[in-house]
């Protein structure tokens, strides 16, 4: 069901035609941690090497231990964006490309 749900949202969005070699047209990062919310995960992607993030960002509007928030979209350089999510945040970054 999986594979096929998959397979079904590839087709829709047109990249059911698997890339055989070069550079993927978009990356995926998936990020967790071992403890707090990034146990629960976070997703960004980048096209030409910038990274589009949206999420919980602007600390003036945590509410519930910081759960609850206003979304933010950040764009950021993938070359800076990366290592700071590595060494700064510590997170495990997860990334398959499209």
């Amino acid at each position: 069901m999986t594979y096929a749900l998959s397979a079904y949202v590839l087709c829709i969005l047109g990249l059911h035609d698997q890339k055989k070699d070069g550079t993927p047209d978009m990356m995926v990062y998936i990020h967790a941690t071992k403890k707090g919310f990034g146990m629960i995960g976070h997703i960004d992607f980048s096209i030409d090497h910038k990274v589009y993030s949206y999420g919980n960002y602007d600390y003036h509007s945590f509410q519930m231990m910081e759960a609850i928030g206003d979304g933010v979209m950040f764009i950021f350089d993938e070359a800076l964006y990366l290592p700071f999510c590595i060494e700064h945040e510590k997170n495990t970054i997860f990334t398959f490309g499209l």
